[in-house]
């Protein structure tokens, strides 16, 4: 898993097949527990619902290969909630994970930063007939003053920083706290989370770095999620004075640069969102749910039965930048519900168990909470489950949270603490 989180800003499809790799290894180990949750938790009907509803589409080759962004990570997440209860530190792999996408993401803020200087029209001027830059520059698609480097779309690349944003705020709400359980917690820290928090500054550090990469792809989505987890993060967090503090100091920070600077050139006016194209493209997807309310026109099918030119200026508009109405529209109103019943249940009880969880476990869950929360805000206006590398880093987190939330069967500190004398139990709250 470790390996196949590395690879994914780079070689996103041989990550995949990491992960694939883990859900088979789980499958045959543990099919039983596997196959019991997944008809349990209802993801086995959906996963055949929206099979069904692919028979009925439009473009049956579009609908099959637009599938392959639900079943086979609904089984990642599946696989991840049936092994994480079983391993016994299920908080310290989720830390790892966290860990880890935040340094494999540091190159990725630097090269941003450096794609978003030289996509500035002035030194574009300047610098585009130099031998090797002008390579760069052909090649390049032009966004503007825009990183999006191997993403392909600022947006995406905007998307996958603000998630990993989130689980850094995560960590530095364990960590930059310096709240006293996590010192008494005896699981073996991860190498990786050890060496983000031996100096004091490094994790900070590193987790508000991501506000650079997310600045330099002018992703007004990207801009408006990360003010939106910055508030949740300062309404929802206890106590915790040093985290606010940098939390309010970088959330106007990055106010404070958009006002100056724009977002990738542009200034962020309300005529930027009255005018936007998004709407007669929802207006779309609407017609299609009420036309075919049941089953939908099949999965990826939006792009194939859009008319070009029916919004000025488009050749092609492949979804409806909405999850919800792409979904409306391409899979029908019964399996929309389905699939947001289940992933909301899945979010009502973890957010149900938050507070009874041992502290250490609770950042770490709270940490995975925003950065599901990340794509679930983003998908208001854009479509996360349309780009390989959000697609696997939303169903990673759903089943960090469900595997995280549930029994595990190890005794954990608590029920520890419990088998001990009174006189000698700690005063915890999760102790009691």
């Amino acid at each position: 898993m470790v390996v196949s989180l590395l690879l994914l800003p780079t070689l996103s499809y041989v990550s995949f097949g990491g992960f694939i790799a883990f859900t088979v290894i789980v499958v045959f180990s543990q099919p039983r527990r596997f196959w019991s949750l997944a008809v349990r938790s209802g993801w086995l009907a959906l996963a055949l619902g929206l099979v069904l509803s692919s028979q009925q589409a439009y473009d049956l080759a579009t609908s099959y290969l637009n599938l392959a962004n639900f079943v086979p990570f609904m089984a990642v997440t599946i696989a991840l909630g049936t092994w994480l209860p079983q391993h016994p530190y299920p908080h310290r792999q989720a830390e790892a994970w966290a860990g880890w996408l935040l340094i494999i993401t540091v190159p990725v803020h630097l090269l941003a930063m450096l794609e978003y200087t030289l996509m500035d029209p002035k030194v574009k001027g300047q610098l585009s007939n130099l031998w090797g830059l002008r390579q760069f520059y052909d090649a390049n698609y032009n966004f503007g003053q825009r990183a999006d480097l191997l993403f392909g779309n600022p947006n995406t690349l905007a998307c996958y920083i603000v998630f990993v944003f989130a689980l850094g705020l995560g960590l530095m709400m364990k960590y930059s706290g310096a709240q006293p359980y996590t010192s008494i917690d005896p699981s073996p820290i991860p190498r990786v989370v050890g060496w983000l928090t031996r100096k004091p500054w490094r994790l900070s550090a590193i987790t508000l770095l991501n506000l650079v990469g997310l600045f330099s792809t002018g992703s007004r989505n990207g801009l408006i999620t990360a003010m939106i987890i910055f508030g949740l993060a300062l309404l929802t967090v206890s106590g915790q004075w040093r985290l606010k503090g940098m939390t309010a100091l970088s959330l106007g920070a990055l106010c404070a640069c958009v006002a100056i600077f724009g977002a990738g050139g542009r200034t962020l006016t309300w005529t930027l969102f009255t005018q936007d194209a998004r709407l007669s493209v929802w207006q779309i997807a609407w017609n299609h749910a009420l036309h075919y309310p049941w089953l939908g026109i099949g999965l990826g099918n939006y792009g194939v039965l859009y008319t070009p030119q029916s919004i000025p200026g488009y050749d092609a508009m492949y979804h409806a930048h909405n999850l919800w109405l792409t979904l409306l529209a391409e899979t029908g109103f019964p399996l929309t519900l389905a699939l947001t019943g289940l992933v909301g249940l899945t979010i009502y009880r973890a957010t149900r168990k938050l507070p009874h969880l041992p502290p250490s476990h609770q950042a770490i869950v709270q940490g995975y909470l925003w950065a599901f929360g990340s794509l679930t805000i983003f998908s208001l206006s854009d479509l996360t489950i349309a780009y390989p590398r959000t697609t696997v880093l939303g169903w990673l987190a759903l089943g960090v949270i469900y595997g995280i939330a549930q029994p595990t069967p190890y005794l954990h500190l608590g029920q520890v603490y419990r088998l001990l004398p009174k006189a000698l139990r700690p005063n915890q709250p999760w102790s009691r």
